[in-house]
């Protein structure tokens, strides 16, 4: 059992709280059973009580023993100063706050069996969820329900990288978008030696050369540490020049090379093409930016994504590297990819930063009218009835299952809560 459990019978009122003593024989009448706290401090706060006749007001803290107050130390912390009643499921010593002795309610005897032996099984079981055998019986709007505040949850967690930038680059919206959009080209294999390139290689740089496609790419190549050898072709060999005098004038210096990854990629997805892709995307970066905050269409964000690399790429791989012909223009899926893991959370943190909640509401809409997502997590989820009907309800799977589920936090879950409150019911 986890301390999790108790403050789900607390707050759900699950548990028999009739002729409620203290451990040392008080009277307890419940008046308010507080708010849930999910910051640091006590567990429940604003809470009422009436003890042996006199009405008390504060906080609640909860522990699976009493002992846990000493040695999670709150003896000595000033936030819990204002505790007014401890609730444990079982008092192993009598805990003392400053002199007097502070008022303990044993749950053990008081949690209705069913409900514990449901929630026994949930945390003991080897399905691939642990509601896996319980998910048809749970009322569709209940699942959707949920699904919706997983895409939120799931989202605000990839705000804090986002804000992460944006005290680094003291609030400059475009350079923290310019250094998400590289990391996101990297997917996930190149990410950091794309960040990386991003940091070294301010935006401002790339602007001054954005109509020139081959100082861009010189740019890009050359603090990637791609451009660091002997090259035999025109292309390289101009880029290389271009590059000497750029580093000279910016004072730029490049990474290190075997920062990026080659192994068990296809061509399609050699770090060298994601760069030349990613170079041709910042030719419009300016109309890019401006896009995605006036425009709620998806197909409109998909073909800002959908331009021409230089033609070199179509018959190479690496630098004097010939390869079969092949368009090397960026898929529509690794589109829809990047619109999901990085342009709605952008424009959803653009919308909360500024209090702005319409472009909250449109990165919503537009994860939400994406096609869903199909991997390992979203398949499982579908063979066991749950919707994914779009990229939001991907998102919110991959979420629950990561979060939740694989963590066990059934009871801080909507589905789960469901499932344990109908036990006491039927």
């Amino acid at each position: 059992m986890t301390e999790d459990f108790l403050h789900f019978i607390w707050r759900t009122r699950n548990f028999n709280f009739k002729n409620l003593f203290t451990t040392d024989g008080h009277s307890v009448e419940i008046l308010d059973f507080g708010q849930w706290n999910t910051n640091a401090g006590p567990d429940f706060l604003m809470a009422r009580l009436i003890i042996d006749g006199t009405e008390w007001a504060g906080n609640i803290e909860m522990h699976l023993s009493a002992s846990e107050w000493n040695r999670h130390g709150h003896t000595n912390d000033p936030a819990f100063e204002s505790v007014i009643l401890h609730v444990v499921l079982e008092e192993d010593t009598p805990v003392h706050a400053g002199t007097h002795r502070l008022a303990c309610v044993e749950l053990k005897d008081r949690i209705d069996s069913k409900l514990l032996g449901q929630y026994l099984r949930l945390m003991a079981t080897e399905s691939w969820v642990p509601c896996a055998m319980h998910l048809r019986n749970i009322p569709f709007i209940t699942r959707t329900l949920w699904l919706d505040r997983m895409l939120v949850e799931r989202i605000q967690s990839r705000v804090s990288d986002v804000n992460a930038l944006l005290d680094e680059t003291k609030d400059s919206w475009e350079e923290v978008f310019y250094r998400s959009l590289a990391s996101a080209y990297g997917f996930k294999v190149n990410s950091a030696p794309f960040a990386r390139l991003a940091r070294l290689l301010p935006l401002k740089v790339l602007f001054k050369h954005q109509s020139s496609s081959l100082q861009l790419e010189a740019l890009l190549f050359g603090t990637a540490g791609m451009l660091n050898r002997i090259f035999i072709e025109e292309y390289p060999v101009s880029l290389q020049k271009e590059y000497v005098h750029l580093s000279q004038k910016y004072d730029l210096s490049p990474i290190d090379a075997r920062a990026w990854k080659w192994g068990r990629l296809r061509p399609a997805n050699f770090p060298t093409i994601r760069l030349a892709q990613f170079a041709s995307l910042m030719s419009t970066f300016q109309g890019l930016f401006r896009t995605i905050l006036e425009s709620p269409k998806v197909d409109t964000l998909r073909n800002l994504f959908m331009t021409q690399v230089n033609p070199y790429w179509n018959m190479h791989s690496d630098f004097d590297r010939s390869a079969r012909l092949a368009q090397r223009q960026i898929g529509m899926q690794s589109v829809d990819g990047i619109l999901i893991n990085t342009l709605i959370p952008f424009l959803f943190s653009y919308g909360k930063r500024r209090g702005e909640d319409q472009f909250v509401v449109r990165a919503l809409d537009l994860i939400c009218s994406l096609p869903s997502e199909m991997n390992t997590i979203t398949r499982h989820w579908s063979e066991i009835d749950m919707p994914n009907l779009h990229a939001g309800h991907s998102q919110a799977l991959i979420h629950l299952k990561n979060e939740y589920c694989d963590q066990r936090r059934c009871v801080a879950c909507a589905i789960g809560n469901h499932i344990l409150t109908s036990t006491v019911k039927s």
